[in-house]
């Protein structure tokens, strides 16, 4: 969903986005960094107790947007990261069966 930033309360880390369909709901921003006011931001909605809250608010157009994929292939930091997972994981399977033989 988009929306804009209607207001931000720097010193208590929170505020209130005004989404495209004039809905308004409340955010933490201690996932963001330093929103301003009329920032436009994508997020998703999440129901609560209280009603509907703003999650996983990222500025508009944000590689990490909800609803945005990034292609793994696209990023090299990515290939890197699932390359030393599998390293990882082959030596924990290599010690756990060397352990049973």
């Amino acid at each position: 969903m988009k929306g804009k930033v209607k207001f931000y309360n720097r010193s208590k880390d929170f505020g209130f986005i005004a989404g495209e369909a004039g809905a308004e709901y409340y955010f933490n921003a201690a996932s963001m960094k330093m929103p301003q006011d009329n920032d436009p931001v994508e997020f998703e909605t999440h129901k609560t107790a209280r009603g509907e809250v703003a999650r996983m608010v990222v500025p508009a157009g944000a590689a990490s947007a909800p609803g945005v994929k990034a292609s793994c292939a696209e990023k090299s930091s990515c290939k890197f990261g699932l390359i030393a997972v599998s390293t990882v994981i082959g030596l924990i399977i290599g010690i756990v069966i060397g352990h049973f033989i």
